[in-house]
């Protein structure tokens, strides 16, 4: 469908078109009308002086120029008969003499062109009908950038349908690609600017059901520890979420590079922990909580990418990353808030030894050491003010592993 400024647009170039071509009262003077009009107008059979290498002066036949046709040209009834010549770019010169009486009885002269049919369609339609050409090459212009923007949405459609990825340039929902950050299980996470040019980070998750309200939810979360979530939408069959861009360190990248002190560590989870209470007081359950997951911005921690996150009202069987999901989950079960403090407390062993608490060779072997309840071993002595907190959250019995509610357990924390 037709954009309504580009029908205000044409209309504004039909109407000047036609007070462009309104009938002029013409003045006094010659008039010449060619085919094309606007050709240059030269008199010759004048003579000129000039001053050669010599010093001396020489004559010889040199023109004057009187105008463009249709006129009026600046030459007087008296400076006929004369010869006048008609030059156009692309079209064959033409000389014709005129006389006396040429003021009385006007002329319409042909000129040749050079390269027959084109030359003289270019000159009709851009210089007769000037307005009339802006609005041809602005809906050809117009149509050949949707015909561009098409194929390039294809093309997205075509990767999407068939491997899920996006490269840069490509559009999703109104959104542009410019580069891939980062791949895990669940998803492609993508760097992309809104269409104010603001950048902004967007996941790509594997298909899954998600009933609108619980979206709606994901969006009306507004707490400094925990990531705005903005948009989401669908293409494709291909779910995909928007949230802020978060300049800074994952908590995996910080402990990579040096372990924290013990004021540091309980800095963080303190944090996590009001991130925590907060979602799960909206009935949202993160379901993905892992030490990549965490990042670091001027101090603050940020919990990142709820991908996988649900209703805690309409609970997924989603597992999740091994080494950090709880062992109902690995058993079957959906689980619920109490499943994202087993993840912390295995974030909280990761920052705290620099390893997971859990690894196997494979993922599979990792899923089997969780699974058999027992507490990892750590290399380095936890405060004891820690220890016994930190292994109740371990707990492979969620109901021996928290407070009665998030909140609460948060507060056993502080």
């Amino acid at each position: 469908m037709v954009g309504s400024w580009r029908l205000l647009l044409s209309l504004a170039l039909v109407l000047a078109q036609g007070l462009w071509s309104w009938p002029r009262r013409l003045g006094p003077g010659l008039y010449v009308e060619t085919v094309p009009s606007g050709c240059r107008v030269i008199l010759r059979s004048k003579l000129t002086l000039a001053v050669g290498p010599t010093g001396r002066f020489q004559a010889g036949v040199g023109g004057i120029e009187l105008g463009r046709t249709p006129g009026p040209l600046q030459l007087e009834e008296k400076e006929l008969p004369a010869l006048l010549s008609f030059e156009l770019p692309g079209f064959e010169p033409l000389e014709r003499p005129f006389p006396r009486d040429a003021f009385r009885h006007p002329q319409r002269l042909r000129l040749t062109p050079k390269i027959p049919v084109l030359v003289p369609l270019a000159y009709r339609i851009g210089r007769d009908f000037p307005f009339a050409s802006l609005l041809l090459a602005f809906w050809l212009g117009t149509g050949l950038l949707w015909l561009g923007r098409r194929r390039r949405e294809r093309q997205t459609e075509e990767r999407l349908r068939t491997s899920a990825t996006l490269v840069q340039g490509d559009r999703i929902g109104p959104y542009r690609v410019q580069r891939e950050l980062g791949r895990g299980g669940m998803g492609v996470v993508y760097q992309v600017l809104s269409p104010s040019g603001t950048p902004l980070a967007l996941k790509l998750l594997q298909p899954v059901a998600r009933p609108e309200e619980e979206v709606r939810a994901l969006l009306g979360l507004q707490h400094p520890n925990v990531v705005h979530i903005l948009d989401w939408g669908e293409a494709e069959g291909q779910f995909y979420l928007v949230m802020e861009w978060v300049e800074g360190q994952t908590l995996a990248e910080v402990v990579g590079e040096q372990l924290p002190d013990v004021a540091q560590l309980t800095d963080w989870m303190s944090q996590l922990c009001q991130a925590l209470a907060y979602i799960h007081g909206k009935s949202i359950v993160h379901n993905d909580l892992k030490p990549s997951n965490l990042m670091l911005r001027d101090g603050r921690l940020i919990l990142m990418d709820f991908g996988i996150a649900h209703s805690s009202e309409r609970p997924r069987a989603q597992l999740g990353t091994p080494g950090y999901v709880a062992p109902e989950k690995i058993h079957g079960g959906a689980g619920d808030w109490r499943s994202d403090y087993y993840s912390a407390a295995c974030c909280w062993f990761y920052l705290w030894e620099g390893r997971p608490a859990f690894e196997g060779r494979t993922p599979v072997q990792t899923l089997r050491l969780q699974g058999q309840g027992q507490l990892p071993a750590g290399q380095r002595p936890m405060p004891e003010q820690w220890f016994s907190l930190w292994s109740r959250w371990m707990n492979s019995d969620p109901d021996q592993r928290t407070a009665p509610s998030s909140a609460e357990t948060a507060r056993e924390f502080r």
